[in-house]
């Protein structure tokens, strides 16, 4: 394990759990080397930086679930935002030769569905992190609430809600 929620907690504090910007191959992938390794999600987006600290929360907590075996058969496909939640699409396989179960936000079955406590965890946690993003400022990382903001779906709090709204628009018709 890369480390505990303790030095996370520890390494962000004095500092803003947000950095100033931050990309999933460059900050999550690296500090979690054990579940990722050479099998990094396939397709890597831009994810909101209010989230960074709650996914950073979410891998340390996958990590201490996980032995080194069921670390090897745990992967991360795709992690991103759609109209304002957090999707996080995974696998943890039986065995190598195995169908891969594949689940996305909030426990919908993409693929082969199979139950074992482990992989009952493991969908339980990220489950709480999609909720918990859905109630997390996506600019700043305080609480705030899923709305309309200039046509687009996203989660902010009043203030990044304010900041947003008197922002002129960067395009026009």
């Amino acid at each position: 394990m890369t480390g505990s929620a303790g030095q996370v907690q520890g390494e962000l504090s004095g500092r803003s759990l947000v950095p100033e910007s931050w990309s999933l191959k460059d900050e999550l992938v690296p500090r979690h080397e054990r579940l990722f390794g050479d099998r990094a999600p396939q397709k890597l987006s831009n994810l909101p930086m209010g989230w960074y600290g709650l996914l950073v929360e979410l891998f340390v907590d996958i990590d201490r679930m996980l032995d080194d075996r069921a670390a090897e058969r745990f992967g991360v496909l795709q992690i991103t935002e759609r109209f304002a939640g957090l999707r996080v699409y995974w696998r943890l396989v039986a065995r190598p030769s195995n169908a891969v179960d594949l689940f996305a936000a909030r426990g919908r079955c993409l693929g082969t569905r199979r139950s074992d406590a482990l992989f009952d965890r493991v969908r339980t946690r990220v489950n709480a992190a999609t909720v918990q993003a859905s109630r997390t400022c996506q600019v700043c990382g305080q609480p705030g609430s899923s709305g309309n903001s200039k046509g687009w779906m996203r989660t902010l709090c009043g203030g990044c809600s304010q900041a947003q709204s008197s922002e002129r628009p960067r395009w026009t018709l």
